[in-house]
């Protein structure tokens, strides 16, 4: 049976349908939830972990700009604009009022700064799709993670990479809180908890959720999988 949900994408006009068990295919097929959702969060919040680097690393091994991500100077590294005094824990992208956000929003764009500027003159820089992978692990609720495909999907590309890193995040928020969207993440949510995947709840925060949909409407297998399961297309 259909899993009815349904999230509208103001910035295209897309509906996207079906969503919780389309997630729920993402989670089973894609080995970046097992490899890098489930191990990467945790430990300190506002210090770059090996195994966060280890899990960003398994997320991007297709990537042929390895050396964006494989940098062992970021093991260690403090991002003092994530210390909890400054952005809370529980900070969740789109649940934030647009106040609390205005608040929150330049320490976002520091915590970019921060990784991606010491390497802004280096032969190989850091993007922005490296940088939103790490901060994704150390506050789940809040960075959206700037994929390629999400980032064109979204019409958020720019030429300066914490731009783009901002420009995906605002974009995420606007999808996130249009229309009836927030209430279809919620029972989204609900629905892969009451899942298991190795012997775990499937668990997806608001943030990753979008950017799961939005990756799986931008990539060809998934177009073609839909057909194979004769499942309407995303």
């Amino acid at each position: 049976m259909e899993h009815p949900l349904t999230i509208e994408v103001p910035q295209t006009g897309d509906v996207l349908t079906d969503c919780g068990r389309r997630l729920l295919v993402f989670c089973a097929t894609d080995p970046s939830y097992l490899g890098y959702d489930v191990p990467g969060v945790g430990g300190p919040p506002d210090v770059i972990l090996p195994e966060q680097l280890d899990a960003t690393n398994a997320a991007m091994r297709a990537f042929a700009f390895k050396t964006d991500w494989q940098r062992q100077e970021l093991i260690g590294v403090r991002l003092p604009q994530l210390h909890p005094r400054l952005i809370p824990l529980e900070a969740d992208l789109i649940e934030l009022g647009d106040e609390e956000w205005a608040g929150l929003r330049p320490r976002v764009v520091a915590a970019y700064q921060r990784i991606i500027e010491p390497h802004r003159g280096a032969k190989h820089r850091i993007r922005a799709v490296a940088a939103s992978k790490i901060l994704h692990l150390k506050r789940p609720s809040l960075f959206a993670i700037v994929d390629f495909r999400v980032t064109g999907y979204l019409r958020a590309g720019q030429t300066d990479p914490v731009a783009t890193a901002m420009a995906v995040t605002d974009a995420i928020r606007a999808l996130g809180r249009h229309g009836g969207n927030r209430q279809a993440l919620a029972r989204c949510a609900e629905y892969l908890r009451d899942r298991r995947l190795e012997g775990r709840p499937v668990v997806m925060t608001q943030v990753r959720m979008l950017d799961a949909l939005i990756w799986m409407k931008a990539t060809a297998m998934y177009r073609r999988l839909w057909e194979a399961l004769d499942w309407a297309p995303l």
